[in-house]
């Protein structure tokens, strides 16, 4: 195909994980703040087996939504135990049983990163 490009890798962003989905994570915090939930990963998860759970027992959930939601793809596994909570001040928390890779082409790789969730995207 004229144009197309070829994705070199595949590259798991842990920064934008821990900033965005660990708890004392700078986005965590700014979103706490700004009295917005947040969905982070429980203490002592291993991301890299939920990774691997994913890949192995997990399913494509394609593309969803529009506009900049639109542009990732979606990877999803449910655990029977939770792997994440949804924190918010002044709400309970909730338990968070589904975990998510979420991905897109930057600069020819696939960047992607986990996600807790409480349902598929």
């Amino acid at each position: 195909m004229a144009g197309a490009r070829a994705i070199t890798k595949a590259v798991r962003d842990d920064a934008y994980t821990a900033a965005r989905h660990l708890r004392g994570g700078r986005d965590v915090e700014k979103s706490l703040r700004k009295g917005k939930e947040a969905h982070v990963f429980n203490d002592g998860v291993d991301l890299k087996a939920l990774e691997q759970r994913v890949w192995t027992e997990g399913r494509y959930a394609g593309r969803v939504g529009a506009g900049r939601r639109a542009e990732f793809d979606r990877f999803v596994w449910r655990s029977d135990t939770p792997i994440g909570t949804r924190i918010q001040d002044g709400k309970p928390d909730v338990p968070l049983h589904w975990v998510e890779i979420k991905g897109k082409i930057v600069n020819g790789d696939w960047a992607y990163h986990l996600v807790p969730r409480p349902r598929p995207a």
